[in-house]
């Protein structure tokens, strides 16, 4: 039996190519046994801190990863982001708020905290854009961010996201309002960034 058989349709092995793939990262499906690990990410102050998030059970993200699987694939895409060395998941990345008719979508990700920095973050992103403006033929993708995430900020507008509207107290943190970013990138953007 060849190598790669043997681990299973998920593993990684040499030589093994798979579809929403880079040089470092590959993107795959959310799945159920993911909860667990997608959770402990959340525990870190830091990691709620820049998702925005409250805190939550496992429970209530297995519930909401259970309602959110009856939509994906039409309007919400959820992704692990895998490194291809070792085969191990070190973050997610989604699409969605998908407008079909508009072509546009949304994103959002998140990277363990001790995997930061060490461009698994832009990998995923770069797959995630080919995905979209590819495959599902979108004009344009776009993520809010709040105001303070200057290093995220960064990174986006080094990919080629552009800097489009700031929305005022958009978001409720550590007893405080602070505003949304609104970056974005338009499919003949990231045409010309693909072709130099």
């Amino acid at each position: 039996m060849h190598e790669d058989a043997e681990r299973g349709p998920g593993s990684a092995g040499p030589g093994r190519r798979y579809a929403l793939s880079g040089n470092a990262v590959r993107l795959r499906p959310v799945e159920p046994a993911d909860n667990e690990l997608i959770h402990s990410w959340y525990l870190d102050a830091e990691t709620v801190r820049l998702a925005g998030d409250r805190p939550t059970s496992l429970a209530a993200r297995q519930e909401r990863f259970a309602q959110a699987r009856t939509g994906h694939g039409s309007d919400h895409y959820a992704f692990m982001i895998v490194r291809l060395v070792d085969d191990q998941a070190v973050g997610r990345v989604d699409l969605f708020e998908i407008d079909h008719v508009n072509g546009s979508a949304s994103f959002g990700i998140t990277v363990a905290s001790l995997e930061r920095g060490k461009g698994h973050g832009r990998a995923a992103i770069e797959i995630l854009l080919r995905f979209g403006f590819e495959e599902l033929r979108l004009e344009r993708i776009w993520l809010d961010t709040d105001s303070e995430n200057k290093v995220a900020q960064g990174l986006y507008a080094s990919i080629g996201f552009v800097h489009e509207v700031r929305q005022r107290h958009h978001y409720f943190q550590e007893g405080g309002f602070i505003d949304a970013i609104r970056m974005a990138m338009l499919r003949s953007e990231w045409q010309e960034q693909t072709q130099e």
